[in-house]
């Protein structure tokens, strides 16, 4: 039986047998229609036993990838999702382990509600204001509001001697409240303006 093969169009090699019988052999691409067209010329144009199979496995073959998946390759994926896993863990650890809750929340509002108010404690003095410097006993405070009854200059002064306080001070007016920062441990000095008085001074807690 003579066996003619042909290159066919697509996808396909077409033979015809000497008895008029067409055969049609499925090769996906150039290379392997020549490699299925050489092969059967070596054997002489006789169709080998089990042909249409072999072209079969031809077809799944070349659809399986170049370069399967390996060890080498599979540590190269592993690599990666360690480093994923790395990445989470440290997005996880920047995470607050307690985060916003009603409770917090309460805390916070009450907390905002406080802004712009001030905790006082125990008056420290009630100086007298007079027409030399008068002094306050040290002040254990960062911050006092003073109130004064008669218009008079003061000034944060060293915790001890004498120094003295003039108008170039801060003037306070009578009946008038300020709130006055220092470093802890310093005085406040006082003198009046034209009239006795005095002058209260309240640690802010």
């Amino acid at each position: 039986m003579a066996l003619n093969v042909t290159p066919g169009t697509g996808e396909v090699l077409k033979t015809i047998l000497d008895s008029g019988e067409h055969v049609t052999i499925h090769a996906e691409d150039a290379t392997q229609r020549a490699a299925l067209v050489a092969a059967i010329t070596a054997a002489g144009g006789t169709l080998p036993t089990g042909a249409a199979t072999q072209a079969t496995l031809a077809s799944i073959l070349a659809k399986i990838i170049t370069a399967p998946a390996t060890e080498a390759k599979q540590d190269t994926i592993i690599g990666f999702v360690d480093g994923i896993e790395t990445a989470l863990a440290s997005i996880l650890a920047k995470i607050i382990a307690a985060p916003a809750t009603e409770a917090k929340q309460d805390s916070q509002i009450s907390a905002t509600a406080s802004i712009g108010t001030r905790a006082y404690g125990t008056p420290a003095a009630r100086v007298a204001v007079g027409v030399a410097t008068a002094y306050s006993s040290t002040i254990a405070a960062t911050e006092v509001l003073l109130h004064a009854s008669t218009r008079c200059f003061v000034q944060v002064v060293a915790a001890t001697g004498t120094p003295a306080v003039t108008n170039d001070a801060i003037p306070l007016e009578a009946g008038e409240k300020f709130h006055l920062r220092l470093t802890s441990g310093l005085r406040i000095g006082v003198v009046r303006d034209t009239a006795d008085g005095f002058l209260n001074i309240i640690p802010v807690a």
